[in-house]
């Protein structure tokens, strides 16, 4: 019996420490990151109406701007990403319309209602995201 509430006890607080904090950005950062997923930062803009490719993007649309590495062709336009917030775990899904110019590495570009859909605000930019 004695090894019984031993082994209760360990249990409960292995639960309770779990329930103080379900998950950190670094563990979501963790889980999600595979060989073809990238971390970076996201900042918003306003598309000037059209993107790269000569397609028209409108600003209440969910459209990412890729760095010029990662936005190889127009073909990639098409291109559906799955986009977490690497704090929180929120998710959406987005199509990459435009090329950012000034975008380095895995950093990218939202349309203002993507980046605040992911929790980003305004005030407090870049975002650090797990796109892939």
């Amino acid at each position: 019996m004695t090894r019984f509430i031993a082994l209760a006890s360990v249990l409960g607080a292995l639960a309770v420490s779990g329930l103080a904090h379900p998950f950190s950005g670094d563990a979501v950062a963790r889980k999600r990151q595979g060989p073809d997923h990238h971390i970076g930062n996201a900042t918003s803009y306003t598309p000037s109406g059209v993107g790269a490719c000569g397609v028209t993007i409108s600003p209440d649309q969910f459209a990412v701007a890729l760095a010029p590495e990662f936005f190889n062709t127009c073909s990639e336009r098409s291109q559906n990403l799955t986009i977490t917030n690497a704090n929180t775990g929120v998710t959406k899904y987005a199509l990459v319309l435009d090329e950012c110019d000034s975008c380095t590495g895995q950093n990218l570009e939202f349309t203002v209602p993507l980046y605040e859909a992911l929790g980003g605000s305004l005030s407090h930019e870049p975002l650090e995201v797990i796109w892939y």
